[in-house]
C-alpha cells in the first residue's frame, strides 16, 4: 500500500474527509467504535439521537463552537499581526460596500469579538488622522466604509456631469440597448393648387371685384400693409413708414383721416446700394424721397403708362 492510500486509509477511519478549502468533519462514532445510525444506541441517548462531539480547550477558551457533524469546518489559521489584522477587515468593509456585522469580521481574521473590534477602533483612528477620502463609521455592532461627508459636493459635480452626458449621447445600458435615433423624414411638399387660365392672367377668383349684390351690402374697402408713402388730404404733409398690418386709411397728426384706395407702387434705387418698394397715394408727375438707409433725397417720377413711379437716374 503507498504512503498516499495509507492517509486516506487513516483518515476515513477518523470519519473525515479532506476538501479543497477545509474539511468536512465525519459522523460520530458510538462509544463501541460503529458509526450512528444502526445497532444500539449508547447509553444515556435516546433513539434516533446524535451526542454532541467534545471540542477541544482551545475551541472552549476563544468561544468558539466546536465541530458539528456534517458542517463545513474552516482550516484557516487565525490571524496573529495587528497590522494584517487592520488590513484583512479593511478589505472586507471595501469589497461587501454594506455594514458588516462584528462577529462576521471576527471570523474573517479567526480571532473573538474583543479582538476584532480593537483592530477596528484602530483602523478608524488610522483613518481619521489620515487625509484620506474615506471613514469607517459604526452603527451599532457593525461597521460599515464610506465617503467622507466634506467631500459630498465633489461626488455631486461627477454625478451632474454623468447626467448631462447621458442627456447629450445616451449609452448603451447592461440590460438593454438604447434605441437608436430616428431618422428625419422628409416634409411632403406642399401641393399647388390648380388655377384656371382666367385665374393665371387675372388672379385668385376670391381677389375679383364683384358688384354689390341685390341685398345692397357695400364693395369691400381695399387696404395696404408693408412699406407706405402717404400725403394727407387735408394738411399735405406727407409721411412713410411700414405697417405689419392691413390698413384701410391713415390717420395724420392733425387729425385727418385719409382712405387709402388706388396706391401706386413706387421702386426707390438709391445710390448707396439701398433699393425699396413702397405704396403711395401722391399722384404728382414727380415727388422726392429720402433713402431709408442712408438718408439721401431720391427723385421719382411716374413712369410712362401711369402705373408706379421709378427712380430718375
Amino acid at each position: 500500500m503507498s504512503k498516499k492510500d495509507k492517509v486516506e486509509a487513516m483518515e476515513a477511519a477518523r470519519g473525515t474527509v479532506n476538501t479543497r478549502t477545509g474539511k468536512t468533519v465525519g459522523a460520530v462514532k458510538k462509544s463501541d467504535g460503529n458509526a450512528l445510525g444502526g445497532g444500539r444506541n449508547p447509553a444515556g441517548t435516546a433513539p434516533g439521537a446524535v451526542k454532541r462531539p467534545e471540542g477541544n480547550a482551545a475551541d472552549m477558551a476563544d468561544g468558539r463552537e466546536p465541530a458539528v457533524p456534517g458542517q463545513l469546518e474552516l482550516s484557516f489559521p487565525p490571524t496573529e499581526n495587528e497590522k494584517e489584522q487592520e488590513a484583512i477587515i479593511e478589505a472586507v468593509l471595501f469589497t461587501m460596500g454594506n455594514s458588516v456585522e462584528l462577529r462576521q469580521l471576527a471570523a474573517a481574521i479567526g480571532q473573538d469579538q474583543d479582538v476584532a473590534r480593537r483592530a477596528v477602533e484602530r483602523l478608524i483612528k488610522r483613518y481619521r488622522s489620515s487625509k484620506s477620502g474615506m471613514e469607517i463609521t459604526q452603527l451599532e455592532d457593525s461597521y460599515q466604509m464610506c465617503t467622507k461627508a466634506a467631500y459630498y459636493e465633489n461626488l455631486i459635480r461627477v454625478a451632474v456631469q454623468l447626467a448631462s452626458s447621458e442627456d447629450e449621447a445616451p449609452h448603451l445600458s447592461g440590460l438593454k440597448c438604447a434605441d437608436p435615433p430616428e431618422e428625419p423624414r422628409p416634409e411632403p411638399e406642399p401641393q399647388k393648387p390648380t388655377r384656371s387660365r382666367v385665374e393665371s392672367m387675372f388672379g385668385a377668383r376670391e381677389t375679383w371685384s364683384t358688384p354689390a349684390a341685390a341685398g345692397g351690402r357695400e364693395e369691400e374697402q381695399e387696404s395696404y400693409k408693408g412699406f407706405l408713402f402717404i400725403r394727407c388730404e387735408a394738411c399735405g404733409k406727407e409721411k412713410g413708414y411700414s405697417s405689419k398690418y392691413p390698413l384701410t386709411f391713415h390717420k395724420c397728426d392733425c387729425g385727418h383721416r385719409t382712405d387709402l384706395h388706388d396706391l401706386k407702387p413706387v421702386h426707390l434705387y438709391c445710390k448707396c446700394g439701398s433699393k425699396y418698394k413702397y405704396m403711395t397715394n401722391i399722384s404728382d408727375p414727380q415727388f422726392t424721397m429720402n433713402c431709408l438707409s442712408c438718408g439721401a433725397p431720391v427723385d421719382l417720377e411716374l413712369n410712362s403708362r401711369g402705373t408706379a413711379y421709378v427712380t430718375i437716374w
